[in-house]
């Protein structure tokens, strides 16, 4: 027996136009890093600008916003993973 909980959530046009709007900005605010000289922190800001995108469409275009505290605490935990790696992966860079 299966049982469907399954819950339509829309998302209204001016919250996809926000959403969209937000990642130009990101996206022009990546160009304007990549083109400046900001020395070590070029990396580190680029990495931060590109993990807000990343939850931007995540959230919105993926659902995880709307889907239930299971899988948003699985999401959750896949991230913290991805976020020790690149920690790691820092700090080998910075010991070089």
């Amino acid at each position: 027996m299966s049982h469907s909980n399954d819950e339509i959530h829309i998302v209204s046009y001016g919250t996809h136009t926000m959403v969209y709007i937000g990642l130009l900005v990101l996206t022009s605010l990546t160009v304007a890093v990549a083109g400046g000289d900001f020395g070590s922190l070029n990396l580190i800001i680029a990495m931060v600008i590109a993990t807000c995108k990343a939850g931007l469409v995540l959230s919105y275009f993926m659902h995880v916003k709307f889907e239930n505290r299971v899988l948003q605490m699985m999401v959750g935990s896949a991230i913290l993973l991805l976020l020790i790696a690149y920690g790691m992966s820092f700090i080998d860079y910075g010991s070089r």
